[in-house]
């Protein structure tokens, strides 16, 4: 029995917070509540609501993940479907397929988030205007200098590693460095750029 109360309780944290979006927020979203409810049991149903009440609900309630609405809705920057309020076959998939969607996009999140507890943001560079690659390195190694993390001499050392062999390890990432004998404590420096770089092979 203890086991079963820990799987149910595991599943639970990882169900989708939903809120469900009509005209008026009764009658025909109660019928689709307990549709999605039977079917969909990574998701969880907060509440049913009014359109005109959805930005107030949100404002005050940041957990939502996504919203499942009976009627076309505007500007409304959570993850959101347009689904019948009987959810016939076709609404099933459609929500099925959603819910894949959402899935992928929030584990590339995290894994983004991740990435980012790793470094400080003054060493986040994002959409950087695409330069050559030796001067995209002596930048982010100029940065690291004036901040104390390395020694003058790294940003010369890091464009001469790479042309001895260019770093890049596929899916559009490069790992350009230098000798740690240069570098005075551990950090990590990250940028994007506007358009992709030949980074060399």
């Amino acid at each position: 029995f203890q086991a079963a109360v820990e799987r149910l309780r595991h599943s639970s944290e990882k169900r989708k917070k939903a809120i469900i979006v009509c005209h008026m927020g009764i009658g025909m979203s109660q019928l689709l509540r307990t549709k999605i409810e039977r079917k969909f049991h990574q998701i969880a149903v907060k509440a049913c609501i009014a359109k005109a009440d959805l930005a107030d609900y949100t404002t005050k309630h940041g957990d939502v993940d996504l919203v499942i609405s009976t009627i076309a809705l505007e500007h409304v920057p959570i993850p959101h479907i347009v689904v019948s309020p009987l959810l016939e076959p076709s609404d099933e998939k459609k929500l099925s397929a959603f819910m894949d969607q959402v899935d992928v996009s929030q584990r590339q999140t995290q894994k983004t988030f991740k990435m980012l507890n790793n470094t400080t943001p003054f060493l986040v560079f994002l959409q950087q205007e695409s330069v050559h690659r030796y001067k995209l390195i002596e930048q982010m190694a100029m940065v690291l200098y004036e901040k104390g993390y390395v020694e003058k001499e790294y940003a010369i050392h890091a464009v001469m590693r790479e042309k001895m062999s260019a770093t890049n390890i596929g899916a559009g990432i490069a790992i350009p460095h230098a000798n740690s004998k240069l570098i005075k404590q551990s950090a990590i420096a990250i940028a994007t750029l506007k358009e992709p770089l030949d980074w060399g092979a």
